[in-house]
């Protein structure tokens, strides 16, 4: 069993300071690096994150290049010298104290998945204690379900794309807690993940499977849209195909927060249009459109 940690906090409390818990994530692991210590071992973790390895050698370690718009991201495959390996190893972000939130709180987070194996388990807990076995018996882990705003309620395979996801971090607002994103491989299987743009925020995507409608009656009420052509920050092209009515278009920045908003009418059927004003900066934007009801959703790339 090999542990790797490092935990800024940890060095706080030592020195008899208290840590702070943190509010909210916004961690995009652009200022990471993939630099190996002495021993070979990667401690490089963005600052109150850990990560711990319970089962194997391959860990979670930054990668230059591999994460959204070819960025730094977290990466962890289970594939080594030739062979698929058994691993279990955790990623788990710093301690959250999401009381001060009075409504809703979801966590988002991308991620691309290639070559067959398990999915990644998106763990949450309020007893764990940082620096130790998160697999041990004495801590309490509850696996979160995740929504993605592609259409997919579940992970899918497909090589060096990504989606993004959310998670409803509301129940969970009562004491602090720790996320944590598992992967498991085995000799007979071993995926390659990667993680990047992990956020909290308050906006909700769509219904999160299990509650509400669930995703079944979701996909009944899903509406195709599509952002097609280069996106500009001046010029976003919108296709959509809605019943005839008042729809409401919002676009999303990735931590949930809300950057652009208009009405727009619907003569029904297949139709376009075109946005002139959002005045979006580079990066990657989730668009909605809806009419309470019903509604469509999609990523697209500002550039």
């Amino acid at each position: 069993m090999k542990k790797i940690i490092l935990l800024p906090l940890l060095v706080l409390a030592a020195l008899g300071t208290k840590a702070q818990d943190s509010t909210s994530l916004y961690q995009q692991f652009n200022t990471c690096d993939s630099i190996l210590d002495i021993a070979g071992t990667y401690n490089h973790f963005p600052s109150g994150w850990s990560a711990y390895s319970v089962i194997g050698a391959e860990d979670w370690r930054c990668e230059a290049g591999y994460g959204v718009n070819n960025t730094a991201c977290f990466h962890i495959n289970g594939y080594a010298s030739m062979a698929a390996n058994q691993d279990e190893n955790w990623l788990i972000t710093p301690k959250l104290d999401l009381s001060s939130y009075a409504g809703s709180i979801f966590l988002n987070f991308a991620a691309s998945y290639y070559y067959p194996g398990d999915s990644l388990h998106i763990m949450v807990s309020n007893n764990y204690v940082a620096g130790y076995n998160p697999d041990s018996s004495i801590y309490s882990w509850t696996e979160l379900q995740h929504f993605g705003v592609m259409l997919y309620d579940t992970f899918y395979y497909v090589t060096g794309t990504y989606d993004e996801f959310q998670s409803d971090l509301t129940p969970f607002k009562s004491s602090p807690v720790y996320v944590a994103f598992k992967y498991t491989s085995s000799t007979s299987a071993a995926s390659v993940w990667d993680l990047d743009s992990v956020t909290t925020g308050t906006t909700s995507f769509g219904p999160i499977p299990g509650e509400g409608t669930g995703f079944q009656n979701l996909t009944k009420q899903m509406l195709p849209v599509s952002v097609f052509g280069m996106s500009t920050s001046s010029e976003v092209k919108v296709a959509f195909d809605v019943p005839q009515g008042q729809y409401d278009l919002a676009i999303y920045d990735l931590p949930g927060r809300k950057v652009y908003n208009r009405s727009i009418s619907s003569q029904g059927g297949n139709q376009t249009t075109l946005l002139t004003d959002a005045n979006l900066t580079n990066g990657m934007y989730i668009l909605k459109i809806g009419d309470g009801t019903a509604y469509g959703v999609t990523k697209f790339t500002v550039q």
